[in-house]
This record gives structure tokens, C-alpha cells and sequence, in this order.
């Protein structure tokens, strides 16, 4: 027989304080507590919360507890976000820097392919020549084919992490009442 949830039980998405959890017991808790009705009753609340800014209500325990806490915890965050945005930014110019790099590399050795093909050719030997025009040609298609592929990867890489949900859990409320010895 499964139980019903106390109607008392705490429907909020903002952790309790200690009043509210304190509303959740019963009005005899205090007056009897060896009442056997109330003995072992366990009320516990789970509350779980993602972001870079931790939740108002947290930051008003800070500030409440250190008057300025609040000021700092949010100067903390702000110096953070500001600080990945950075690396953000470094990382994005080492990678053009580098792609740029490589697309010099790959005209440099297609052109010296080509050189060297028209060399063979003017040598009279054609069927080389034909060779490493396409192999050059084939390298320098199979290196742009896998640098379009691992960007295509990345990009949806990154849309994936942009359209999953947040990382935010419903509280869960758990109460139970041992059962009473006969």
C-alpha cells in the first residue's frame, strides 16, 4: 500500500529555511517527543541548483553571515567568466593561426607537385607527371575533406551542449514513518 505525501510537506523550488522545514512537522513535535505518532518520523528535502551565479538565496545566506559577501562572491564570478572568455578568445586565434598555417603548407606542396610534374613532363615522361599532379591534387582534397569534417564534428559538438537542458533537478522530498513495533 503506497503512501500518500503529507500534506504538509514542503512544494517550494528555493531551499527551506529553517522555519519552513520546522512548519513541515507536526504541531505536537515539540510538546511530546516521545509521542509514539511522531517517533522516527523523517523529513528530508533535496535541492539542487547549476549556474555560475550561485542562488539567491545563498547569496543571501553570504551576505546575511559577512555583510560585502554578496559584492565578492558576484566580483568572483565575473573575474571567472571574464578570465574563460579569455582563454575562449586565445584558443580561437591559435586555431585560425594554425588553419592558416596549414593552407599556406598545402599550397606550397601542391605547387612544388606541380612543379615537378610539369618537369617530368617536359622530360617526355607523361605518365609520372600525370601521377603526382594527382596525388597532389588527391592530398590536398583529403586534407580540407577532414578539416571540414572535424569542424562540422565540433560545431555540433557545441549545439548539443547549447540545446540539452539545464542541469537543474526537481527538490525531492522524502518522508517516512517506520513502522511501529506490535
Amino acid at each position: 500500500m503506497a503512501r500518500q505525501p503529507d500534506k504538509r510537506s514542503i512544494e517550494k523550488s528555493d531551499p527551506p529555511l529553517e522555519g519552513e522545514v520546522l512548519e513541515a512537522l507536526p504541531s505536537n513535535h515539540t510538546q511530546n517527543p516521545d509521542s509514539r505518532n511522531d517517533a522516527g518520523r523523517i523529513v528530508a528535502a533535496s535541492y539542487s541548483y547549476s549556474g555560475p551565479i550561485p542562488h539567491p538565496s545563498i547569496i543571501q545566506g553570504y551576505e546575511q553571515a559577512l555583510p560585502g559577501a554578496a559584492d565578492r562572491v558576484l566580483t568572483l564570478v565575473e573575474k571567472q567568466s571574464e578570465h574563460r572568455q579569455q582563454l575562449e578568445k586565445a584558443h580561437m586565434q591559435h586555431t585560425i593561426q594554425a588553419s592558416t598555417r596549414g593552407t599556406y603548407c598545402a599550397v606550397f606542396i601542391t605547387m612544388a607537385g606541380f612543379g615537378l610534374a610539369g618537369y617530368l613532363g617536359y622530360l617526355g615522361l607523361g605518365y609520372p607527371a600525370v601521377g603526382v599532379v594527382l596525388t597532389s591534387v588527391s592530398g590536398l582534397v583529403g586534407v580540407f575533406a577532414l578539416g571540414r569534417q572535424k569542424q562540422r564534428e565540433e560545431l555540433d559538438d557545441k549545439k548539443a551542449e547549447l540545446e540539452s537542458p539545464p542541469k537543474r533537478r526537481a527538490p525531492k522530498q522524502v518522508e517516512s514513518k517506520p513502522e511501529e513495533p506490535t
